[in-house]
């Protein structure tokens, strides 16, 4: 079980996958995911209201680590790393507009989920992929550098 708390969920899970922490092997989150798989987990999300305090929302975490007693959570003390705003509708249509259709990255021999970017121009941004590569890679099912599978 995992205790955490975040502003936007997507940037925070999408966090667990990004190739630096891949890398690192150091979350306890993810070698429990590379260990049991996405099979059985469960996410269970508490909606707080807009207007709740980031002391609410950290005491509320602290009650959960404090009760549930969590085992992949390595500081047991709920703090925050700072808070920001929640994004205006405005300015969450205008990055849905500038986004492009997600593109998922996986390790090829074992079909584990590695990345997702959030566009094509992500991917060539990230990684310098030629965009005709990337198409090849998407269309055809192409590995890329016998190592990675893209959809």
């Amino acid at each position: 079980m995992y205790v955490g708390h975040s502003i936007n969920l997507y940037n925070r899970i999408s966090s667990y996958f990004m190739p630096s922490i891949l890398e690192t092997k150091a979350r306890r989150v993810l070698r429990y995911l590379n260990k049991h798989g996405f099979n059985d987990i469960k996410l269970t999300i508490y909606i707080m209201k807009d207007k709740s305090s980031l002391e609410q929302v950290v005491e509320l975490e602290q009650h959960f680590i404090d009760n549930l007693k969590p085992n992949l959570n390595v500081d047991l003390i709920a703090r925050s790393s700072g808070y920001h705003e929640p994004m205006s509708e405005e300015m969450r249509d205008k990055l849905r507009k500038s986004k492009g259709t997600t593109v998922y990255m996986y390790y090829a021999k074992h079909l584990t989920l590695l990345y997702l970017f959030d566009s094509k121009q992500q991917v060539y941004d990230l990684i310098n992929i030629h965009h005709t590569t990337l198409n090849d890679c998407l269309n055809l099912g192409t590995i890329y550098l016998d190592t990675f599978f893209f959809l």
